[in-house]
């Protein structure tokens, strides 16, 4: 059976939040400091438009999640990069 709408978002939401807390522990920052699990809903919400990023996660952030999150919010390969 196809996987139900609410169980999609949860299983990218979740997915979202593993690439953020792999980087912030690469950048050695707390949890929520790059993003948090409400701005990502806003991302994963979004309208289509990639390149509107939430305020909270544009600038310095969006450098920093970019890379990680683009392909995951792309629906593309969702293994983590190095």
């Amino acid at each position: 059976p196809p996987v139900r709408r609410a169980a999609r978002d949860t299983q990218a939401l979740r997915k979202l939040q593993e690439a953020v807390a792999t980087r912030s522990s690469e950048l050695g920052l707390p949890d929520g400091v790059l993003a948090s699990r409400r701005w990502l809903q806003v991302l994963l919400d979004g309208d289509g438009v990639r390149d509107e990023w939430p305020g909270p996660l544009s600038g310095w952030r969006r450098g920093q999640l970019e890379p990680a999150l683009s392909p995951l919010l792309a629906g593309g390969d969702t293994s983590p990069s190095v």
